[in-house]
């Protein structure tokens, strides 16, 4: 009877371990990763001091539509995509945004653009059909990516485009680079969010002058 007892007794320490090391395994996995999202101007610590490029109630009656937005497929995915060489990308496992990266870059550029020009009438597409934008900028995302502890880049193509008139005013690409301050994920968005700043300021330097020459 005691060798029984102490059979069961063993067993039941046993299967106990296994199911703690099942768990372990279930949850270890879920339980490292990390999630991201890019900082509009207004979030950065030194925001406030950023330039408005119309003074207080200026650019009250500008409006813009930031959209369509079209990303490579390459990053267009819930992981972080970093290069290791020129041909080689990197996609993080454990290292995902927060939500749609798509989405995120939209509205981090429409806060941007807001806080530039001085105007709370900058909407991402697809837009409530009550707005009704002056100035409309279509975005080609070429790249979105990087090299983990040395640069972020972003190279895009961008159109402009007056609805007013319906004539496209200003067809450009830009190429942007900022250096990553560690080595780590999350300095390595930080500097995507510095790229995308640098994106804005050329975009709402450019609706600014348009705006004065076609008032």
């Amino acid at each position: 009877m005691k060798n029984t007892t102490t059979y069961w007794q063993s067993f039941g320490r046993t299967l106990i371990f296994l199911i703690i090391l099942a768990g372990i395994g279930c949850a270890g996995p879920a339980s490292l990763v990390e999630y991201y999202t890019l900082a509009s101007l207004t979030e950065n610590p030194d925001g406030a001091a950023e330039p408005i490029l119309f003074k207080s109630g200026a650019g009250a009656n500008l409006s813009i539509g930031v959209g369509p937005l079209t990303f490579p497929k390459t990053i267009d995915r819930p992981h972080i995509v970093t290069r290791t060489s020129t041909y080689k990308l990197r996609v993080a496992e454990f290292h995902r945004w927060g939500g749609s990266l798509h989405e995120d870059f939209l509205n981090v550029l429409c806060e941007n653009m807001a806080l530039l020009l001085g105007t709370n009438q900058a909407e991402p597409y697809p837009w409530e059909t009550y707005f009704k934008p002056r100035w409309q900028l279509y975005i080609t995302v070429r790249r979105f990516d990087g090299i983990l502890g040395e640069q972020a880049r972003l190279n895009v193509m961008w159109r402009l485009t007056n609805r007013k008139s319906g004539k496209t005013v200003l067809v450009r690409q830009s190429e942007f680079k900022e250096a990553v301050s560690g080595s780590d994920y999350e300095s390595f968005v930080s500097a995507q969010s510095r790229v995308l700043a640098a994106f804005s300021r050329e975009i709402a330097l450019e609706i600014a002058k348009l705006q004065i020459s076609e008032p």
